[in-house]
């Protein structure tokens, strides 16, 4: 009888990473019976996931919360993150152990019962067509708003603005998964370059002192009061809830 501590053999091998060995290359067979190409390249991957995580709220949806909270939202950020972390962990987790589960729905399942499992599958389904039906009106959102600055107005044309993409994201998901790769992995770079762009803004701007007059811009209500860009800002008047805490709890 021999344990997990215990060497075997002169290449000095314990029976664990024989053990290990032989469980990946059982993972490994799991696949042999799949006749699915793999298209994803490792950079489509990657590229997917950083921009599935930065999505349209941080463009749009963000600036609404920060109004709403104000400095604690790094609060909120803080705290969602934490949850993510810890639900993402114990996911990565249950995979490990048992990698014939490919997605959560499966473990759901296996462990709760079919009907739950049913449950969490349409549930995860509605929640997807939400969030795009929400991301194509962000679309439309950003479209009004940016030409609306050159002076034309396309709100009347929203409905076409959203259906046209509608198409055009549904036809990219259907012709092939490298096309879908090819285009995330573009989509996301645009996502990366700009938030590159608005900091190194940011940072030209705080270097110059840039100041601004009061002024109006589209898709605020009222007029924006001018102001200096300055570190002094942080401190001046801070109050780390200055809307009350229950504008707070609703940031989440």
């Amino acid at each position: 009888m021999t344990f997990g501590n215990t060497k075997t053999g002169k290449t000095g091998t314990s029976t664990s990473e024989a053990t290990e060995t032989a469980h990946i290359k059982s993972v490994e067979s799991l696949d042999k019976g799949n006749d699915m190409e793999r298209g994803l390249k490792n950079r489509h991957v990657q590229f997917i996931a950083i921009g599935g995580t930065i999505g349209t709220g941080l463009f749009l949806g963000s600036g609404k919360s920060i109004a709403l909270t104000g400095p604690s939202i790094i609060l909120v950020y803080i705290g969602v993150g934490l949850i993510m972390f810890l639900l993402m962990r114990a996911i990565g987790e249950m995979m490990y152990s048992d990698p014939s589960q490919h997605t959560f729905i499966n473990f759901i399942t296996r462990y709760l019962g079919r009907a739950w499992g049913k449950f969490a599958g349409w549930t995860y389904w509605i929640v997807l067509i939400l969030t795009g039906m929400t991301e194509i009106t962000a679309v439309s959102t950003y479209f009004v708003t940016f030409f609306g600055t050159f002076g034309i107005d396309l709100k009347s044309w929203k409905w076409l603005i959203e259906l046209c993409f509608l198409v055009a994201l549904t036809g990219i998901n259907l012709i092939a998964v490298k096309v879908f790769g090819e285009a995330e992995f573009w989509f996301s770079m645009i996502k990366i370059t700009l938030i590159v762009g608005l900091i190194v803004t940011a940072v030209v701007m705080l270097f110059l002192g840039f100041s601004y007059p009061a002024t109006h811009i589209e898709g605020v209500d009222g007029t924006v009061s001018g102001a200096t860009v300055s570190l002094t800002n942080i401190a001046d008047g801070f109050q780390l809830a200055p809307n009350g805490w229950m504008n707070f709890f609703m940031s989440f």
